[in-house]
């Protein structure tokens, strides 16, 4: 082996070896970016799970914002966010209600009322609703 070969063979394993460095740079920037978006999608989704709880007392953000879309967009006049305990997002207009629970057979007993908690029954059963309202919305779920 000449000297010539000698460098040839140390210049190739210089090549190789930078080649190598730099595609695990790109593999080790790709790893790294790909989990730092994973972690703040994730905080994203948490957040608004808690955020979504905390204001419509249901965890799914999906729905709420489903439901928000369809009161002020499609102009529905209620819609159900949540079954278990029910909540329900509607118009803002107190008589969207009232209306909503007469056609379940309900009728509202007035004295009983307790700040935002609304009273209803329909002779067999009575149900505790938490009214509330804003510009936007309104909010209803039961007790």
């Amino acid at each position: 082996m000449n000297r010539n070969d000698a460098e040839s063979v140390i210049k190739d394993t210089i090549e190789y070896a930078n080649n190598e460095i730099k595609k695990s740079k790109k593999r080790s920037r790709r790893i790294i970016i790909t989990t730092l978006v994973s972690a703040v999608l994730i905080i994203i989704l948490l957040g608004s799970c808690f955020i979504s709880y905390a204001t419509f007392n249901t965890g799914n953000p999906f729905s709420v914002v489903s439901g928000y879309f369809q009161i002020s967009v499609l102009d529905k006049e209620y819609v159900e966010i949540q079954a278990s305990p029910k909540v329900v997002l509607a118009q803002p207009n107190g008589e969207v209600f009232v209306e909503y629970m007469e056609s379940r057979g309900f009728t509202e007993i007035e004295e009983e009322q307790m700040g935002a908690i609304r009273v209803f029954t329909n002779g067999e059963e009575t149900e505790y609703v938490w009214y509330s309202i804003n510009g936007y919305y309104s909010k209803w779920r039961w007790q």
